[in-house]
C-alpha cells in the first residue's frame, strides 16, 4: 500500500487506540486495526498503554473510569480491565499507581505469547503477599515467588516495575526488587477467577480496593 492510500484510510479512523497505533508502527498498526486486531506487531519504542485504553469497551469486572489522564481502578473483587495490546516476546511494564481505597492488592496481568500469567501486589487484607502466579497450579502464596509483607502505602504514589524476558521475571517496587524468578513459561496460567477474554494481552486488575493509575507503559527489550 502506498503511504498516501494509508493516509487516506487513517483520515477515516478515529479514537485514541488507533492514534496511538499509528504512532508507534505506521502502516503495520493500521493493518492490523482494520483486521480487528488489537496489537502493534514488532514495536521499537515505549508504549504508553493508558493512551490505548476505554473502559467502556475493556472493562471485564466493575467500573473503571478515567479521571483526566489517569485510570481509576474499579472497587470490586476481582475487578479487571483488558488493556488491548499483544506485548512482544521481552518487555518491560512500568507502572505508578497509588491506592486511595482499601487495602488489598494490584494486579497486572501479563503474557508471553499465548500463556498468560500475573504479578500481584499486597494480595490479602491482613497478611499481604506478593508475587507470580500461577505457576505449576499455584498462586503466588503458595510458590517461591512469594514475598511477604506490605509494600505499598495508602495515598502515596509507588512505581513497579515487571521486566519479562524469556528466562526471568523480575519485580521491583519502588527500587527494590521483590521477585526474580527463572522463568519457564509452560508453567504458567491464570486463575479462573481472574480469567480474561484474551490470553495473548495485557491487562490490569484490583480486588476490593481502589487504586488511581498515573502511568503505565511498555517498552520492549533490547
Amino acid at each position: 500500500m502506498r503511504r498516501d492510500g494509508i493516509k487516506n484510510q487513517e483520515s477515516r479512523i478515529t479514537g485514541r487506540p488507533f492514534r496511538a497505533l499509528w504512532r508507534l508502527e505506521g502502516a503495520v498498526a493500521l493493518s492490523l486495526l482494520l483486521a480487528g486486531c488489537a496489537t502493534t506487531g514488532p514495536i521499537s519504542r515505549e508504549v504508553n498503554l493508558l493512551k490505548l485504553v476505554d473502559p467502556a469497551r475493556d472493562a471485564v469486572e466493575g467500573k473503571w473510569t478515567f479521571d483526566g489522564t489517569v485510570l481509576v481502578t474499579a472497587n470490586a473483587k476481582f475487578g479487571r480491565l483488558q488493556i488491548p495490546f499483544a506485548p512482544p516476546e521481552e518487555y518491560d511494564v512500568r507502572m505508578v499507581a497509588e491506592r486511595t481505597g482499601g487495602s488489598n492488592s494490584i494486579v497486572l496481568g501479563l503474557a508471553v505469547g499465548s500463556r498468560p500469567f500475573m504479578v500481584a501486589i499486597d494480595a490479602f487484607e491482613d497478611d499481604p503477599k506478593s508475587g507470580v502466579e500461577l505457576i505449576d497450579g499455584k498462586s503466588f502464596a503458595d510458590n517461591d515467588t512469594v514475598v511477604a509483607g506490605r509494600l505499598l502505602k495508602n495515598g502515596v504514589r509507588s512505581t513497579i516495575v515487571v521486566a519479562v524476558r524469556r528466562q526471568s521475571v523480575v519485580v521491583t517496587v519502588d527500587g527494590r526488587k521483590i521477585v526474580d524468578w527463572k522463568a519457564d513459561y509452560s508453567r504458567v496460567g491464570i486463575h479462573v477467577k481472574w480469567k480474561m477474554p484474551r490470553r495473548d494481552a495485557l491487562w490490569i486488575g484490583a480486588f476490593a480496593c481502589v487504586y488511581r493509575v498515573h502511568e503505565l507503559t511498555l517498552v520492549p527489550a533490547g
